[in-house]
């Protein structure tokens, strides 16, 4: 039996890398990419992540919470900043084939620089571009341009195909709804403000991406990332529709009836089919007529499915909408904080009794411990 181990890893996604061809575009160059950058974030560039998209994890062996890695022929780097330092150079797996860049030192180059002064000429470097925003895949694109380089989508994951059966399966909790007790105000209300908000900016689509702006406009909520009340779904908004992609086995009857309720009675598609729905729905689409809205936040991958239209790619009206708290949600945070407070107040007593009458050594460990405890 092969030991999967980092050394084994590396090895099976350097040949990969040497195998990847380039698309249409790039026919011109020989077989092959001289660099992959691997991220730890979803297709929606959530904050956290499942164990399905840890990939930097899994190529790596470190389990922080930040970081960026770059694979070359020859070399396996990470670059992760202070709060990391001492958990990566424990975990990176194996550590002689890891350099560990420290984000944040003066002497420490960004990744693009580090790129620019030790790739060979006119080099192609590879990512995952359903991983990376907008933003970021173009900040990192000009910057090797500059530098004689290329920077290409690739068509499938290189890790996913190490990692093979291995890879954990994709979440699918069910969801559930956020009652208009908790969130003050109703989904058709939300959607409404959405259209007018198009409107304003003379668009006529909304792409949405982000998952708590999904779970808070919809008012419905998941568990499909630990730790975060969301759910894995797209939502596209026209003047007329509203058109959800996700699994509709996954939705509670709950959820399905309050959306209806609140005056929202959506299409549904597969959450796959996000890019060939909106390819086709932009076909149909008029350049001089129709403006699409798509934050710069979305990863990039769906980008280049609206070229043939106009884009708007400010934040999205929901971003403005959830930051400005509805007197429900005002009473509902303020009810939290009480709630969290009695649990620091408890705590702090219990440790002051600690400290004075007994003799047990309380650690940032067990202290961090007893205080989850009171907030449970």
């Amino acid at each position: 039996m092969v030991k999967k181990d980092g050394l084994w890893k590396l090895t099976q996604l350097r040949a990969l890398m040497k195998n990847v061809q380039p698309s249409g575009w790039s026919l011109i160059r020989k077989k092959g990419i001289q660099a992959l950058i691997v991220t730890g974030e979803d297709a929606h560039q959530s904050e956290y992540s499942t164990e399905r998209d840890q990939r930097r994890c899994f190529i790596s062996g470190f389990r922080g919470s930040y970081g960026t890695v770059v694979i070359l022929h020859d070399a396996a780097l990470l670059w992760t900043d202070g709060r990391y330092y001492q958990q990566a150079m424990s975990e990176l797996d194996p550590p002689e084939a890891w350099t560990l860049m420290r984000e944040g030192l003066l002497d420490t180059p960004t990744i693009t620089a580090w790129l620019a002064a030790n790739l060979p000429s006119k080099s192609v470097v590879g990512a995952d571009a359903n991983l990376i925003s907008f933003t970021e895949w173009t900040r990192l694109q000009n910057s090797l341009i500059d530098a004689g380089h290329d920077l290409i989508p690739l068509s499938e994951n290189l890790v996913d195909k190490v990692w093979g059966d291995d890879q954990p399966a994709p979440t699918a909790n069910i969801v559930l709804p956020q009652l208009l007790r908790y969130s003050g105000r109703s989904a058709g209300d939300k959607v409404k403000a959405c259209r007018d908000a198009m409107r304003e900016n003379g668009t006529t689509i909304l792409v949405v991406t982000a998952l708590d702006a999904i779970a808070y406009l919809l008012n419905w909520r998941g568990s499909d990332i630990p730790f975060n009340p969301v759910f894995f779904a797209y939502v596209i908004l026209t003047l007329k529709d509203v058109h959800i992609f996700i699994d509709r086995s996954r939705l509670s009857q709950e959820a399905l009836e309050q959306l209806k309720n609140e005056g929202v009675d959506p299409i549904f598609h597969a959450y796959e089919d996000i890019h060939v729905y909106m390819k086709s729905f932009v076909q149909s689409c008029s350049f001089e007529k129709d403006k699409m809205w798509i934050s710069n936040k979305s990863s990039f991958a769906l980008h280049p499915d609206v070229a043939t239209i106009q884009k708007h790619t400010d934040i999205t009206p929901i971003s403005v909408m959830k930051s400005i708290k509805n007197a429900t949600e005002i009473i509902g945070m303020r009810a939290a904080h009480v709630r969290d407070s009695v649990a620091l107040v408890k705590y702090f007593a219990w440790l002051e009794d600690k400290i004075k009458n007994t003799n047990e050594l309380i650690t940032e460990i067990s202290g961090a411990t007893r205080l989850e405890q009171f907030r449970q």
